[in-house]
């Protein structure tokens, strides 16, 4: 009988511990699966920036080349 009883004992305390590491398996891909998609929005967002710094560039790199080819006029003299 005490045999009997400590097999039970070990074989419920090793399915509670089955059990527990199955949640957290779960638990985790589920947090693994949201953080995978905030990831992907964060990338998304970062192209957008790009372009639009890559815009930003361009416009500056024209501007700078306006002020080196065109001459600035003159200042009328103060008396």
């Amino acid at each position: 009988m005490d045999n009997s009883i400590t097999v039970a004992i070990i074989g419920l305390v090793g399915a509670i511990i089955v059990a527990l590491i199955q949640k957290s398996r779960k638990e985790n891909k589920e947090d693994h699966n949201v953080v995978a998609e905030l990831l992907h929005d964060v990338s998304r967002d970062v192209s957008k920036v790009e372009v639009k710094l890559d815009h930003v560039e361009y416009k500056l790199d024209t501007h700078i080349k306006e002020h080196k080819t065109t001459k600035p006029a003159a200042s009328p003299k103060k008396k």
